[in-house]
C-alpha cells in the first residue's frame, strides 16, 4: 500500500518514505508474496526492517531469503516464516550467519519440513538473544538438535515443538 500512497503526490511521497513506516513487512498469507517482495527488498528503506512476517505467504522461495540477507539487517528482532515450505535450512542458515541473527529474539519457523538438527546447530551458534523460538511440525528435528540449540540460548522462554516426532524425554530436558 506505501508504494501505491507515494504516487499520490509529493508530500505523499515524502510521507510514505518516512522511516518508521518501513519498520515492519507482513505479506502473511499473501497469494504472490515472491512477486511482491522481489520489488520491496529493492527498496532502499528496508534496510531499517526490524520485523519480517512471511507467515503462509505464497512464493517465497530461497532466493527471497538469500535476498534479504543481503540486505544486511541489523534491526532485524523478529523473522516469521512458518509454512514456507519452500525455504530450505541453508537459505535459514545463511540468514543467521548474516548480520540479522545475533539481534533476532523472535524466529518461527513452523512447519518447515526442511529445517533440521543442523538448522537448530546454526540457531544456537548465532542467535544468542533468541527468547521466542516456533518449531512445531518441524518433523525432521531430534533430541541432538535441541541439545545443540540449548548451549546457545540462554535467553530463550517460549519454544514450541508441538508434532516434534522424533523429540523426546531428553531432548525436552537439554532446553
Amino acid at each position: 500500500d506505501l508504494p501505491k500512497c507515494a504516487q499520490v503526490c509529493r508530500e505523499w511521497r515524502r510521507a510514505c518514505s518516512h522511516r518508521s513506516l518501513w519498520n515492519n513487512l507482513n505479506l502473511a498469507g499473501a497469494q504472490n508474496a515472491g512477486r511482491c517482495l522481489d520489488c520491496l527488498i529493492t527498496q532502499p528503506r528496508c534496510t531499517k526492517l526490524t520485523e519480517i512476517n512471511l507467515e503462509f505467504a505464497q512464493g517465497i522461495e530461497d532466493r527471497h531469503i538469500e535476498a534479504i540477507t543481503r540486505l544486511e539487517l541489523t534491526s532485524l528482532t523478529s523473522l516469521n516464516l512458518n509454512a514456507c515450505q519452500n525455504v530450505s535450512d541453508k537459505a535459514i542458515g545463511s540468514l543467521l550467519e548474516g548480520v540479522s541473527g545475533p539481534f533476532l529474539r523472535k524466529l518461527h519457523l513452523y512447519w518447515n519440513l526442511r529445517v533440521n538438527d543442523q538448522t537448530l546447530e546454526q540457531i544456537g551458534r548465532r542467535c544468542s538473544q533468541l527468547t521466542d523460538l516456533n518449531l512445531s511440525g518441524c518433523k525432521r528435528i531430534s533430541n541432538q538438535g535441541l541439545m545443540s540449540l540449548a548451549q546457545g540460548v540462554p535467553k530463550l522462554l517460549s519454544l514450541n515443538i508441538t508434532s516434534c516426532y522424533q523429540v523426546r524425554d531428553a531432548g525436552v530436558v537439554a532446553v
